[in-house]
């Protein structure tokens, strides 16, 4: 009875902020892949998850677990022994760099020692992304950053004409998780020019920003990636996550955490609420979505941005894209009479066609320009030039555009859509990959 007494009072004199900090546990499991036996090595993975494996320390996580060019044996074994410490965590972190890709509709995270001379052998030699999420199911907030290089270093020994496998790693689509990718689909992340890539300098620097919300964290990293690269690099974010705000960092006058048993409501500022249901429409991604944003938050800060996303994805298809042309503008910047841009489905003498005629209206898909020449990708992308009359400098180029009938030359600057502006970077990057100019 003595002893019973005693451990009630044991109990009883703990501080309360005891309880609060094992509820607010948050734990990292930072992988860093680089040293590749049989693919492409990589400089930056082990540099990388260095500063982000101090920046989760910093900001509090209680377990910091940094792995380097794991094996598949050692790569299984750091899930297993993660998977015990995620349990009952507030947040669940995972940091990957390396080489990923996307096979048989899932994705893959490849070992040092993968050889994968086929595409069959991904179940055997790599790590499907689903086991990496059931390694932090037992956290409330499961969080996974893809600093993985968006291409597949092993496919050109693999059979022609395989589908199975695509350029890079696929949305995920799972409920209660975060995921946080370095570059959009198509794209190749950026090394930078400091020892770090810009965007794990970007997510070092985020993880310890006192009162920002981790559902907007990817947010922020995108933001400042795009700026340091100046477009070129565009992080892609994908969340299914509570709405209420979960913190990585407080600021020193905020006040703790509400214990596990009976957390209040918690008070959240407009500006966060305009934040959080900004993310949630772009993350939907839909003319709906952003028209329920502008609904909610008539006055928010992405107002203006909402109405620019429901006028692109509103868009008219291209029977009806005669109606809504892009506008041409003069060299001063002002904006001319509406460019009425050439029919793809026109008819050209001596069988002539456009390698891309729909570019001024769809996105290319990347795929499509691994078969194309260096001269054909500089025509596909001056296609979209040529639509708006563009006055070509070039005497191959003046030629080869002058024998379409709706080429007609006019004096002046032009103004691309968002669309045509993407598809000339997509073509301008892939030029400069194969050792063109990109001009």
């Amino acid at each position: 009875m003595i002893w019973r007494l005693l451990l009630i009072l044991i109990i009883a004199a703990q501080p309360v902020s005891a309880w609060a900090q094992a509820a607010e546990r948050k734990v990292a499991l930072i992988i860093a892949n680089g040293a590749y036996a049989h693919a492409g090595r990589l400089s930056n993975p082990t540099n990388d998850a260095r500063i982000v494996a101090q920046s989760a320390r910093s900001a509090g996580f209680a377990t910091v677990t940094l792995s380097q060019n794991l094996t598949l044996t050692d790569f299984q074994r750091a899930l297993r022994d993660f998977r015990a410490q995620a349990q009952g965590a507030k947040v669940a972190m995972v940091y990957y760099a390396g080489h990923g890709i996307e096979g048989g509709g899932k994705n893959w995270l490849i070992p040092v020692d993968a050889t994968l001379s086929s595409d069959l052998d991904l179940p055997y030699e790599a790590i499907d992304l689903d086991r990496v999420m059931e390694a932090m199911s037992g956290a409330q907030v499961r969080m996974v950053v893809l600093d993985a290089c968006r291409n597949n270093p092993f496919g050109r020994s693999w059979r022609s004409g395989s589908r199975a496998v695509n350029r890079g790693l696929g949305q995920v689509d799972v409920d209660d998780v975060l995921v946080i990718y370095a570059a959009a689909p198509g794209q190749t992340a950026s090394d930078g020019t400091g020892g770090n890539s810009p965007f794990a300098t970007s997510l070092a620097r985020r993880l310890t920003q006192p009162d920002l919300p981790i559902q907007l964290l990817g947010g922020a990293v995108r933001d400042d990636v795009l700026q340091s690269t100046g477009g070129e690099q565009r992080p892609f974010v994908s969340a299914s996550i509570t709405g209420t705000p979960v913190y990585l960092v407080r600021g020193a006058g905020a006040p703790p955490p509400a214990q596990a048993t009976a957390p209040p409501a918690p008070a959240v500022s407009s500006e966060t609420l305009d934040a959080l249901a900004w993310q949630g429409a772009l993350g939907a991604n839909t003319a709906s979505a952003f028209a329920e944003y502008k609904r909610q938050f008539p006055q928010g800060r992405f107002a203006s941005l909402a109405d620019e996303n429901i006028a692109r994805l509103n868009r008219p298809t291209p029977e009806t894209q005669s109606a809504q042309r892009p506008t041409r503008a003069s060299p001063d910047g002002q904006v001319l009479a509406s460019a009425s841009l050439p029919d793809p489905s026109e008819d050209e003498p001596g069988g002539l066609r456009q390698l891309f005629p729909n570019s001024s209206t769809q996105l290319i898909q990347p795929g499509r320009l691994a078969d194309l020449s260096l001269q054909q990708l500089r025509i596909a992308r001056n296609e979209i030039f040529a639509r708006h009359g563009f006055v070509f400098q070039s005497p191959e180029l003046r030629a080869h555009f002058g024998r379409y009938r709706w080429y007609r030359p006019v004096p002046g600057s032009v103004r691309l859509s968002p669309i045509e502006q993407q598809n000339v970077q997509l073509l301008r990057r892939a030029e400069q990959a194969r050792g063109g100019a990109g001009n």
